[in-house]
């Protein structure tokens, strides 16, 4: 019996490895891919005191204090998007231009959207310049764009 009881141990603990390895991953990656847009006076990122981003009427920001580097969500089916940046209460029209391209980004968080900045324009109320710093826009925290102010 003794003899028994040792010989299934093993035979227990291969069969737990083994349908532990059939078990899918939990995804703890946030996979929604966000325009990265920073702001700078001269060439130090200098914080907004003030920012509001509006598209359609839906407040991205509203009034939000302190904004060094605001993360916005683009429309995969839209391919553009105009959103009104109001900097420290002067408002300017952002037109971005954009591609979409499904990814996979793991067996486990599956499927989501990239993009790619085509073109940026905008009105020049308190935006000086716009620079599009990294053109691909994934899940990475990376600087797509630098508003100068």
């Amino acid at each position: 019996m003794n003899f028994m009881k040792r010989s299934l141990i093993p035979v227990f603990a291969v069969v737990a490895v083994i349908m532990a390895s059939c078990v899918d991953g939990a995804c703890y990656e946030d996979t929604e891919s966000l325009l990265s847009v920073a702001f700078y006076r001269g060439e130090v990122q200098t914080p907004v005191q003030k920012l509001s981003v509006i598209s359609l009427e839906e407040y991205i920001y509203n009034n939000k204090p302190s904004v060094s580097k605001a993360r916005i969500p683009l429309n995969p089916g839209a391919g553009s998007v105009n959103l009104n940046f109001t900097i420290n209460d002067t408002t300017d029209m952002i037109t971005f231009n954009y591609r979409s391209e499904v990814y996979m980004f793991s067996k486990e968080c599956g499927y989501s959207w990239i993009y790619n900045i085509e073109s940026v324009s905008s009105t020049n109320n308190i935006i000086d310049e716009i620079a599009i710093i990294n053109a691909n826009i994934t899940i990475s925290d990376e600087e797509n764009i630098r508003i100068y102010y």
